[in-house]
């Protein structure tokens, strides 16, 4: 038996991405992005008869008051790689008091949780074995990750 897998019908029930990844993808096109020489290359010599749909708009054209106040959040950690401490830091002592931070291995194992209370803190980690870890630092409705390695 056969199985046809590129089927081109126009079904609207079809979506090979979410709205968020097509959003991803054609922000990689838009003006600054990444591949954006791409829609300009002549490698192909046929590279002007091809056509895509509108780029999506620049950030800061769609940016609500609420995801402002939350991209604006400035969180740093050092170093990386790392050994034995972890360092946690903010120019803002407000951003970090109270938020939690969670370290996982790349296997999605909790190593460590700790609550943060003031600008600049660190985490004890010279017991970890050597790998790849993500700190999920969580507050309000900030949530940003960071990949570390040890």
């Amino acid at each position: 038996m056969f199985m046809n897998y590129m089927d081109f019908t126009n079904d609207a029930c079809m979506n090979m991405f979410t709205h968020d990844q097509a959003m991803e993808m054609r922000s990689m096109f838009a003006l600054g992005g990444y591949r954006n020489t791409f829609l300009n290359s002549s490698v192909c010599g046929d590279s002007l008869l091809a056509q895509g749909g509108p780029t999506p708009p620049d950030s800061t054209e769609t940016t609500t008051p609420a995801e402002t106040t939350t991209n604006s959040v400035k969180i740093t950690v050092y170093p990386n790689p790392f050994s034995s401490q972890i360092f946690i830091g903010s120019n803002n002592p407000a951003d970090l008091a109270g938020t939690t931070v969670r370290l996982y291995d790349i296997t999605g194992k909790l190593y460590k949780v700790q609550l943060l209370q003031s600008a600049k803190n660190s985490i004890s980690v010279g017991d970890l074995p050597s790998g790849i870890y993500f700190l999920k630092v969580e507050g309000g409705n900030n949530t940003q990750v960071f990949k570390l390695i040890k």
